[in-house]
Formats: C-alpha cells, structure tokens, sequence
C-alpha cells in the first residue's frame, strides 16, 4: 500500500504528486511510537511515585489524628500531638487535629467536674452519716432519760403510796 498526496500549484498550472509506501513511514512512525510509548511509561511511574510521596505526607497528620482518638479511647487523656496546628488555619486536618485536642481537654474538664461532684457528694453523705449517728446517739441518751425519770416516778409513786398507808394506818 501507498499514499499520494496531489497539490496543483496556483499560476504555474502544474500538479505536484508525492507518493509514498507505508514501508518508507511507518518503520519512522513505529520507532517515534516506542519512544513515546517509553517516554509515557518512565513519566507514569515517575509522575506515580511523586503522588505517593504527596500522599503519604498529606495522610500522616491523618495517621496521628488516628493515634490520638485511639489514646483517647483507651483512655489516655495525657495523650498530646507532636505540633500544635493554626487556629486560624482552614486546612481541614489542622481543624480536624485542633477538635481532637479540644475534645480531650473538654473530657478532662467533664471527669474533673465530675469528680469534683463526687467528692462533694462523699461529703454530703458522711455529714448525714454523721448527723444519723448523733441523732442515734441523742435518742438513746433521751431513752435512758425517759427509763431513769419513769424509774423516778415509780419510786415517787410507791413512795406516795407508803405515805397513804401510813396516813390510813394513823387515822
């Protein structure tokens, strides 16, 4: 097979042909296609290795966002980050980073408050333990009153009575 390309020739009125084989082409074209083709290959794993770089630097904040939630689940509430990102920052793994710090201090300040409450609750219930056993102690105290003044008033009483028999017994 061949091509052959004709071009007349404006105010000469000639017609140029140029014939060419495949042969004569295509082994040019097959040696520029390889070329490229390896060109496209270097460049791909090239191009790839540079995009894991790029991605394992973008994803290791990740990795220690990830390693901190899981000190924080087992409880590990002194758990800090190696860098303190920007406030102001609109990187989302910064503002990620930043609500993961802001979430252990607001579990720290919970447990202390609710160990405050604790405490104060401890203290409530050994006053009235206190106060229980001193209310115990005073109606016990308020017992052996009543039995001694009960005991006070039989007495009185059998005493009276050995009066009226003796007044009866005189008159």
């Amino acid at each position: 097979p061949s091509k052959i390309v004709f071009k007349r020739v404006s105010g000469w009125d000639w017609v140029i042909s140029l014939k060419s084989f495949d042969d004569e082409y295509k082994e040019e074209v097959n040696g520029v296609l390889w070329s490229i083709s390896i060109l496209c290959a270097f460049a791909s794993i090239f191009l790839a290795g540079i995009l894991w770089v790029f991605i394992r630097r973008a994803l290791k904040p990740l990795q220690q966002i990830s390693y901190g939630l899981s000190q924080l689940g087992q409880g590990n509430l002194a758990f800090a980050f190696a860098t303190n990102k920007d406030e102001n920052s609109r990187n989302e793994v910064d503002l990620l980073q930043n609500d993961t710090i802001r979430m252990r201090d607001n579990l720290i300040q919970l447990i202390n408050k609710v160990l405050m409450s604790s405490q104060e609750l401890l203290a409530s219930t050994q006053a009235i333990s206190n106060a229980n056993l001193d209310l115990k102690d005073s109606a016990n105290n308020s017992k052996d009153t009543s039995i001694q003044v009960a005991s006070a008033i039989t007495q009185i009483s059998a005493s009276i009575e050995e009066v009226a028999q003796s007044a009866t017994e005189v008159s």
